[in-house]
Order: structure tokens, then sequence, then C-alpha cells
């Protein structure tokens, strides 16, 4: 079942495999429009579906020598409002 919040009939379905797209699309349409547009807008939602992946995903885009994937690690929970996971939150700012 969907989270309240999630329903929506314009919510794309993501497969597992999509997180590269998405890992592509940040890195090759690099500025802050588009990276904050992406970051919350498809990895949020991507993330939503699978929650699983989030520490894996989070760890991996904030290490990364690439800013905008350091930024969309921040950003992806824009939108989540009550739902947001502070703790991740303040640990991603803390870590740039």
């Amino acid at each position: 079942m969907q989270p309240k919040f999630l329903k929506n009939n314009y919510v794309k379905k993501y497969s597992k495999d999509d997180i590269r797209i998405i890992e592509k699309l940040i890195t090759t349409n690099s500025w802050w429009d588009t990276v904050d547009f992406i970051a919350k807008q498809i990895l949020g939602k991507y993330l939503l579906m699978y929650p699983e992946d989030i520490p894996n995903t989070v760890s991996t885009f904030s290490k990364s020598q690439n800013m905008w994937l350091n930024r969309s690690a921040i950003l992806f929970q824009l939108g989540y409002k009550s739902n947001t996971n502070q703790d991740l939150l303040f640990k991603q700012c803390t870590i740039h």
C-alpha cells in the first residue's frame, strides 16, 4: 500500500534499475535548477518506492566526487514533509 502522500495518478512506477538512469541524469544535466528538480521529483519518488535503497544510494552519492550527486543526497527528501528523516538529512548536511 502506498503512503497517503504518494497517492497520485502521475507517480511513475520505477524499476530498481532506474537508479542508474537517475544517476546519469544528475551527472549529465548538471545545473542548479535541473539537479534540484531531478533530486526532488525523480530521485525522491524513486526512493519512496524503494526505501530499502536509501542507505546505499545516499552513501554512494555522498561519497562521490560529483557535487551534484552530493547535493541530490541532501535534497531528495524535499516534499517528504513530516516523513522527512531528519537524522539522515542533518547527517548529510554536516558531511558536506
